[in-house]
């Protein structure tokens, strides 16, 4: 089944990256590259300076792989021919070149054993099947000398093996012949006893199983009738047995015959009953009359019991003679199914035999035809192959340098891609968004390439120069890419908007500070009222970032030595206030600043005066001060620096959120060159290179 167009585009676009992604491995050692097809050209054209020149001579024969007809005409498919020929030419080949070939050609010309070994080359002509003998030496006369031995010694061998085959092949085919005539007469023997000693009730396996099924079916049908009296015997018994002890049931069965309704038995004692009840009423039990009413009423119970003990006996007898029945009807049947079964094996070994002596008489016949046909062949002294034209003068061999200097400079860049490739793989850092979304999770928000400086720039501003990009470039490519990345957090939290965000980084000079404040930046430019709190109390910069004294600030806040209003400072970014470090005493711990009762004080008083709290926090898997403030921000941002960020850190960074259960966003990919930003791969986290730096007016504004 096809997949759907999305699924399709999706993995196409997939694929793309994964190339493009290449290509950016590569172009980073472009140097390697260069070196090694430099290398590759210089070598490729030193070893072809320094090889010998040789000459080439030929010598063509016309290969025949058709035998002299000697036998009656077969009709052949001529694209199987055709095939034919061609197994048989590479055959040739094979052997021109062979090491056989070349030992005899150095026995003949008394050179030393191995010397030959892969001088002799090959060429056919497909449509002449005409093959040339090459053979390259550095010495002319010698080249011209060795292709005519080589053609010559070819030439004897297909003749003696031609002939030598033909005569091996009619050995073997005489000796075959005798067997499968041996076959013949024994096959046709074992045929003659088996119907010989094998009867059959008709005059073919077919008539004798349609006299068979029809003896076994007549079986069965008598065999299912006395199982069916078998069964009727044994109810009457049943009934009989239960009538010998139960007068009543006597009474019911009507084993006599009456002539009419008053003699039957069950009426006689119904009026004797009535009779003796009446009399005895009447005259007492010790009458004359009622003794003979008795007597009467004892009779015809005797009566019925007789009967039914007569009745008994019968049944039983008819029982035992159908019993007897069934079970003759069952040896019999049994003895027609095994019958049958004999029958079945019998014809089963007829077909095999016969099949076998079918088959033994075609393989002579095919075998006695071919033994005649080469026996004729055998005769005739002829080889594979004519010569046709040859040896022709040696010429010179040509050294084709634009082959190998083109096969040298390809080999080299090869080898330096495979080398560009390798040395990048072995590199840990996090160099492009498409690594980084490969290795990192959670997803990555955005990225933020590199913000340039004049080189005019003292050092000490080069920072506060960065941070005032934003606001002096709002249509650049970095604060598009603020922007966006600014927008992918807000849209995280569905609810509520976020009111602390934590930035944190794997390892110093990642640039968390720098997103940090341009994070701020881009918040405050949508009406926001943002607070930048420098939580880095061991290496913080955001007072030398916005150029402000670093005393007065978290540690002094914490430790209510300050109010918030007193701690916030205003920067030349509108609605985005600023919280120093504080002068934080070298033997007091930063951990037990984070530690402090009145932190989570301080940051309640934060959320009432701010719409947003950026922390700039130190590097996480160094020390544990942003793990303390976990519980107190609504998330983290991981920040990633391109070309230095390690991916082992940065995923250990993001094992220690986890683990202290912050709600870890994402990342943010800082300091991205310009020239990671060329493939439209990478347009989704900010606009293209169609926005400079600077801040430009669009075409619709003018001038």
């Amino acid at each position: 089944m096809n997949a759907d167009p999305p699924d399709l585009i999706e993995s196409t676009e997939s694929t793309l990256e994964q190339f493009l992604s290449g290509v950016v491995r590569v172009r980073r050692h472009l140097w390697l590259v260069a070196l090694a097809a430099i290398a590759g050209l210089a070598i490729t054209t030193v070893s072809t300076i320094q090889q010998p020149q040789f000459y080439r001579a030929s010598v063509t024969m016309l290969v025949d792989s058709r035998p002299p007809r000697v036998t009656g005409t077969t009709e052949v498919n001529p694209e199987e021919q055709m095939q034919d020929r061609e197994r048989f030419i590479n055959s040739q080949v094979r052997i021109l070149t062979s090491q056989s070939i070349s030992e005899k050609v150095e026995q003949r010309l008394h050179m030393l054993k191995g010397s030959l070994a892969g001088t002799a080359m090959a060429n056919v002509d497909r449509a002449s099947f005409a093959m040339a003998v090459e053979v390259s030496d550095p010495d002319p006369d010698r080249a011209i000398l060795l292709s005519k031995t080589f053609a010559d010694v070819f030439m004897e061998s297909t003749v003696s093996e031609r002939t030598g085959v033909a005569t091996d092949a009619a050995r073997f085919l005489h000796g075959e012949a005798n067997d499968q005539r041996n076959a013949l007469e024994k096959d046709e023997k074992l045929l003659y006893d088996f119907n010989k000693t094998n009867e059959l009730p008709a005059s073919n396996f077919e008539e004798s199983h349609k006299i068979a099924s029809s003896t076994l079916e007549k079986l069965n049908i008598e065999y299912a009738q006395a199982r069916a009296a078998g069964f009727r015997y044994k109810a009457q018994l049943e009934q009989l047995t239960l009538a010998s002890t139960n007068p009543e049931l006597q009474r019911s069965l009507m084993l006599t015959s009456p002539t009419n309704a008053e003699a039957h038995p069950d009426t006689r004692v119904k009026v004797l009953s009535e009779q003796l009840q009446q009399l005895e009423t009447r005259y007492g039990p010790q009458h004359p009359k009622v003794v003979e009413t008795r007597q009467a009423l004892e009779a015809v119970a005797k009566m019925l019991s007789e009967d039914v003990s007569t009745q008994l006996a019968a049944v039983k007898a008819r029982a035992r003679a159908n019993d007897s029945e069934q079970a003759q009807l069952h040896a019999a049947i049994a003895a027609e199914t095994h019958n049958a079964v004999l029958l079945r094996q019998k014809e089963l070994d007829y077909n095999r035999i016969k099949r076998h002596l079918d088959e033994d008489r075609d393989a002579y016949s095919m075998v006695a035809k071919r033994q005649r046909e080469i026996e004729l062949q055998a005769g005739l002294k002829q080889g594979y192959v004519r010569w046709l034209e040859g040896p022709n003068a040696a010429a010179p061999v040509s050294r084709n340098f634009p082959r190998n200097l083109g096969l040298g400079l390809l080999f080299g860049l090869l080898i330096g891609i495979g080398l560009a490739y390798v040395l990048d793989l072995l590199d840990d850092t996090l160099k492009t968004p498409f690594e980084a979304e490969q290795e990192l999770s959670p997803a990555l928000l955005g990225i933020m390439m590199s913000i340039p400086v004049p080189s005019q720039t003292p050092a000490h501003t080069v920072e506060a120069t960065r941070a005032e990009h934003l606001l002096r470039n709002p249509r650049s490519v970095v604060a598009e890419q603020c922007q966006s990345f600014t927008t992918q957090i807000y849209s995280l939290f569905l609810d509520a908007p976020p009111r602390v965000l934590m930035v944190v980084s794997s390892a110093v000079e990642d640039g968390k500070t720098l997103v940090a404040a341009n994070l701020a930046l881009t918040a405050a430019a949508r009406g926001k009222r943002v607070l930048l709190v420098d939580a880095d109390l061991r290496r913080g910069r955001l007072h030398k970032l916005f150029q402000l004294s670093r005393k007065g600030g978290l540690f002094e806040l914490v430790t209510q030595k300050i109010s918030l209003s007193e701690a916030t400072r205003r920067t030349f970014i509108p609605n985005v206030d600023v919280v120093t470090t504080g002068e934080v005493p070298e033997k007091l711990s930063p951990v037990r600043v984070f530690e402090h009762k009145e932190l989570a004080g301080v940051f309640a008083t934060m959320r009432e005066q701010y719409d947003l709290i950026v922390l700039d926090t130190p590097p996480v898997p160094l020390v544990s001060d942003a793990m303390l403030l976990s519980g107190l921000v609504d998330g983290a941002i991981g920040v990633a620096r391109a070309g230095k960020t390690s991916r082992k850190l940065a995923n250990r960074l993001r094992e220690q959120l986890v683990l202290a259960r912050v709600n870890f966003l994402g990342w943010v990919l800082n300091d991205v060159p310009e020239s990671e930003l060329k493939s439209k791969y990478y347009y989704r986290y900010g606009y293209g290179r169609g926005y400079a730096y600077s801040q430009e007016k669009r075409p619709e504004e003018g001038a």
